[in-house]
């Protein structure tokens, strides 16, 4: 069952981003893979246009109802991409109150 299957279109071309992310940041995990992987910093952008859209990625149904449910009622947001830049998975976090969105690697947590 997909995000769509339990909710309306999430399509972001269709209804613009669902949250704002605040401030957009990577850990330097992320940034220095991503320098040393040669990698398109367009891959980072089109992850946070999935989180963006409440695609919250390689998740669980019970971790993808959670996502919604923080939606909803103002929670830390979460996303989870498996093997997206060059073969590691990648977190994408954006706190409560919005301000900020980080782009980790689950070990950086």
């Amino acid at each position: 069952m997909t995000n769509q299957d339990n909710h309306q279109s999430t399509d972001q071309t269709e209804t613009g981003p669902l949250f704002s992310p605040g401030k957009i940041l990577a850990t330097a995990a992320v940034d220095r893979h991503m320098t040393d992987s040669h990698l398109p910093t367009r891959l980072l952008l089109g992850l946070l246009s999935r989180h963006l859209s409440g695609d919250w990625g390689d998740v669980c149904e019970d971790d993808s109802r959670a996502s919604w449910d923080a939606l909803k009622y103002g929670d830390r947001l979460m996303s989870v991409y498996k093997n997206a830049l060059a073969e590691k998975t990648v977190w994408v976090i954006t706190e409560a109150d919005r301000s900020v969105t980080t782009f980790l690697f689950p070990g950086d947590y």
